[in-house]
């Protein structure tokens, strides 16, 4: 990379924070989001401003970029959808053009295994030519990621001199991440569904900080599912992290969902509790054979970190 610039968007975000500590001291980061990073390393450049704005663009044009990581995606399903589709789908049509424009030599988006979706139709394990199924979601979340994946996969052939890579992390768990696998397991009390256990993957923050540091460092390009060490039943992260529970019905508690959103009673949109009924689980061997990619913490240190904060 030698001393060309490496871009993270979404910089201030919890994944954005770990991955400009993780390489600051092998590359010159600048940072672009329109929130705050006050306890950023010193020597990391922070751009508070919107990726959709003109001054986004000086940043490309001014300086030697070497490597983009996009990972300035809105999930937040309770944002209204105009504007969280125009933050991921503008937003990263943007950043793609801005990269072909200037002849960026990589780029990264950090997308999620989610995108794949639960489906009872679905193989134990789903390789990177799967068919992405997340619209499915009655969130809404989803369908914006799966759109924003195959934008980023569309320039693989539009743009064939940038190494572009995509991630699709399993769910991401530690004491800096808050989502909604985090928000769930910890939960008092939590829901389950009568007659449904099925197996989930779980990846430390730490582990897939180290997948995206790989991307740097590593000639390749295409699509990597990204594992953490192994899987287990919803019901096995539940009883390690002591979490008491109560069985429902599907129909009942979907129905009980999508009224408690509606009244901002819940974080926990109706969509979400597929992920509590069916499986949708990655195979990670190109991530491995290609990108060197082995997950370090193993099952148990992995759902210990969902309760280390709070």
């Amino acid at each position: 990379m030698g001393h060309d610039y490496v871009v993270i968007t979404g910089i201030a975000g919890n994944l954005g924070r770990l991955l400009a500590k993780r390489l600051h001291k092998e590359a010159r980061i600048i940072g672009i989001d329109r929130r705050p990073f006050d306890d950023r390393p010193k020597d990391v450049i922070h751009h508070q401003i919107d990726i959709r704005r003109k001054k986004a663009e000086e940043i490309f044009r001014s300086r030697q970029i070497g490597a983009v990581f996009h990972m300035g995606t809105m999930h937040n399903p309770r944002q209204p959808a105009a504007e969280r589709y125009s933050w991921n789908i503008l937003g990263t049509t943007k950043i793609l053009e801005f990269c072909r424009r200037y002849r960026i030599p990589k780029f990264v988006f950090l997308s999620s295994a989610d995108v794949y979706g639960p489906n009872p139709a679905n193989p134990n394990f789903l390789t990177e030519d799967a068919p992405l199924q997340g619209w499915r979601d009655s969130g809404g979340g989803l369908r914006d990621l799966v759109e924003a994946d195959m934008l980023v996969q569309s320039f693989f052939w539009k743009d064939p001199d940038t190494d572009i890579i995509i991630l699709r992390p399993v769910h991401i768990v530690g004491p800096n991440v808050r989502n909604a696998p985090t928000r769930y397991f910890n939960l008092g009390r939590a829901p389950v569904l009568a007659g449904f256990n099925p197996m989930v993957q779980l990846i430390h923050e730490d582990d897939l900080t180290e997948a995206l540091a790989l991307c740097l460092r590593r000639k390749v390009r295409g699509i990597f599912n990204i594992e953490g060490a192994g899987a287990v039943p919803v019901s096995e992260v539940l009883s390690q992290l002591a979490v008491p529970t109560f069985s429902v019905p599907h129909p009942l508690l979907h129905a009980g969902l999508r009224l408690m959103w509606k009244w901002h009673l819940t974080s926990f949109p109706a969509g979400e509790m597929d992920f509590l009924r069916y499986i949708c689980m990655v195979d990670g061997t190109r991530a491995r054979e290609e990108l060197g990619f082995v997950a370090k913490k193993s099952m148990h240190e992995t759902i210990k970190s969902i309760r280390q904060r709070g």
